[in-house]
């Protein structure tokens, strides 16, 4: 093979999202937070409470307990505890992982074609834990799209334990992505890489990363502010 595209998939607003009515209880992922909170800091508190959109999980855990007044060097000694909670937390509550979420239109369909396709690889780029990620893909039933064995750069991967620019951090998690990707087939050359995010920062990261940044009108931002968060960025419905 001459070389494959690698196309990497942010998660929460591009493959998925919120059911928007008819469900009791919030989804497992975001209740994997408040559990982390209560086991580690015995609070009683919820990611709502910041402004989070495009941040990875250790810097949302950060921003909750930063913006509640807590010590940051407390914090930063507690965040590996807290990705251990929530990721037990998940792992106990596996079942629910696709709870109150749905895929997006045209997903499934998406990666069926991707997958047919000897040429391209693909795999995720979120802020998401890894084992949380691939806990909500298994769940909506669309794991097994993703190419083998599975890669990506997840929110576990790396913490640069600041909350002032998350666009950073997950620049940092797709380079991870493609390093993991050349190590498994070193004998096999990236030719091009795509990344496709609903949020200023997933198209920033795909930038800082050195992918080609393809910015999704499923969630709440609009192709302006993609557009200003990436001028090369490619907008799509």
């Amino acid at each position: 093979m001459a070389g494959i595209t690698l196309v990497t998939f942010d998660i929460d607003g591009t493959i998925c999202r919120m059911k928007r009515e008819g469900e009791a209880r919030p989804p497992l992922h975001l209740r994997s937070f408040s559990h982390a909170f209560s086991k580690c800091f015995s609070i009683d508190a919820s990611i709502d409470e910041v402004a989070h959109h495009g941040c990875t999980d250790p810097l949302i855990l950060m921003k909750v307990l930063l913006a509640r007044g807590y010590d940051k060097q407390l914090v930063i000694d507690k965040l590996p505890a807290m990705k251990e909670a929530m990721v037990e937390f998940a792992r106990e509550h596996e079942e629910e992982a696709a709870e109150g979420m749905e895929l997006l239109p045209g997903v499934r369909e998406l990666l069926e074609a991707l997958k047919g396709r000897e040429d391209v690889c693909v795999g995720l780029v979120t802020g998401n834990l890894e084992e949380i990620a691939w806990g909500k893909m298994r769940r909506l039933g669309v794991e097994h799209l993703f190419s083998q064995p599975h890669f990506g750069g997840f929110g576990s991967d790396f913490c640069s334990l600041s909350v002032e620019d998350p666009a950073f951090d997950r620049g940092e998690l797709v380079k991870i992505a493609c390093k993991r990707r050349r190590e498994m087939k070193p004998d096999v050359p990236i030719v091009r890489r795509f990344h496709i995010g609903d949020a200023p920062a997933d198209v920033r990261a795909a930038e800082l990363g050195g992918a080609e940044a393809i910015g999704v009108l499923t969630g709440t931002f609009g192709a302006e502010e993609l557009s200003q968060a990436a001028p090369s960025c490619k907008v799509r419905d």
